[in-house]
């Protein structure tokens, strides 16, 4: 297995609620990305990231509110 960098991802869903879940990146790609963001920047993401639910935990919310698409289209 190659070595990685595990990195975390701040996403906004379609309702506008921010979730967070990992990103593997091998470091050769990363190395590629320009640093673009200033400390209070990124202590904002901190702060928010701390604040969201984790992609599994928004999925299974999801899952169990989503309306039922697959008896409406019988």
């Amino acid at each position: 297995m190659p070595l990685q960098w595990r990195c975390q991802q701040l996403l906004t869903v379609h309702t506008g609620e921010q979730i967070w879940g990992l990103l593997d990146v091998l470091p050769g790609t990363f190395d590629k990305i320009p640093e673009t963001l200033d400390t209070a920047s990124k202590k904002d993401i901190i702060s928010r990231i701390e604040r969201a639910v984790t992609v599994r935990a928004w999925t299974e919310r999801t899952r169990v509110t989503a309306p039922d698409t697959e008896s409406e289209n019988l």
